[in-house]
C-alpha cells in the first residue's frame, strides 16, 4: 500500500478525532456522554483495524480484530 494512502487515511482519522473532541466538549448530558464514549471506542478499534489492513506486518499476515456489538 502506498505511503501516501496511509498518510491520507491518518489525516482523515485525525479530523474525525478532532470532531469528536468538539462534541465531547459540548456535551451536557450523561447519557449522550456515555454513547459518545462507546462510539469513540468503536471508532478507535475500527481505525486500528483499517490501519493494519493498509500496513500489514512484514510477514505479510494481516490480523484483524473482530468487533463485537
Amino acid at each position: 500500500m502506498p505511503a501516501e494512502t496511509v498518510i491520507a487515511f491518518r489525516a482523515l482519522l485525525n479530523e474525525i478525532v478532532g470532531d469528536l473532541k468538539i462534541v465531547r466538549e459540548r456535551i451536557d448530558n450523561d447519557d449522550v456522554a456515555a454513547a459518545l464514549a462507546g462510539a469513540e471506542d468503536r471508532f478507535r478499534a475500527w481505525s486500528e483495524a483499517e490501519l493494519q489492513l493498509l500496513r500489514p506486518a512484514s510477514d505479510g499476515l494481516t490480523m484483524v480484530r473482530l468487533l463485537s456489538r
